[in-house]
Formats: C-alpha cells, sequence, structure tokens
C-alpha cells in the first residue's frame, strides 16, 4: 500500500500495474499515476526505463510515521 503518491513516465518497454480489478499497462510516452493509500502490484518487460516521482515532497516522511 503506498503512503503517497506515484507519477511513473515510461521512457522504454512497457510498464504493468494491477490495483485490484484494475490493470493498466504504460507503453513509452505514457504517464501511469497511483494514489496513496493504493495496493498495487506492479512487473515490467526487461529493460523498461522509467522515470519516477513519488509526492508530496515530504514522501519520506510519511514512510517513515
Amino acid at each position: 500500500m503506498l503512503p503517497y503518491e506515484e507519477a511513473l513516465y515510461v521512457i522504454e518497454g512497457e510498464l504493468t500495474i494491477e490495483a485490484g480489478d484494475l490493470k493498466v499497462v504504460g507503453r513509452p510516452g505514457d504517464v501511469v499515476t497511483i494514489e496513496k493509500g493504493t495496493e498495487i502490484v506492479s512487473y515490467a518487460t526487461p529493460g523498461t526505463k522509467l522515470f519516477y516521482t513519488a509526492y508530496p515532497g515530504n514522501w519520506k516522511e510519511l514512510i517513515e510515521q
């Protein structure tokens, strides 16, 4: 379960995110956003490259609580 929000930009390859019955496949040029509190399973094809960001800026404090 994510204690923060995430955004992932797919540069190369393919990223799959599953949250319950929802399945999202990101391909190059796609942005996948994940809301705080979401339980996910993620996997990617070999060689996949992503740009990843977590927000808010104090995400580390949220994890340490």
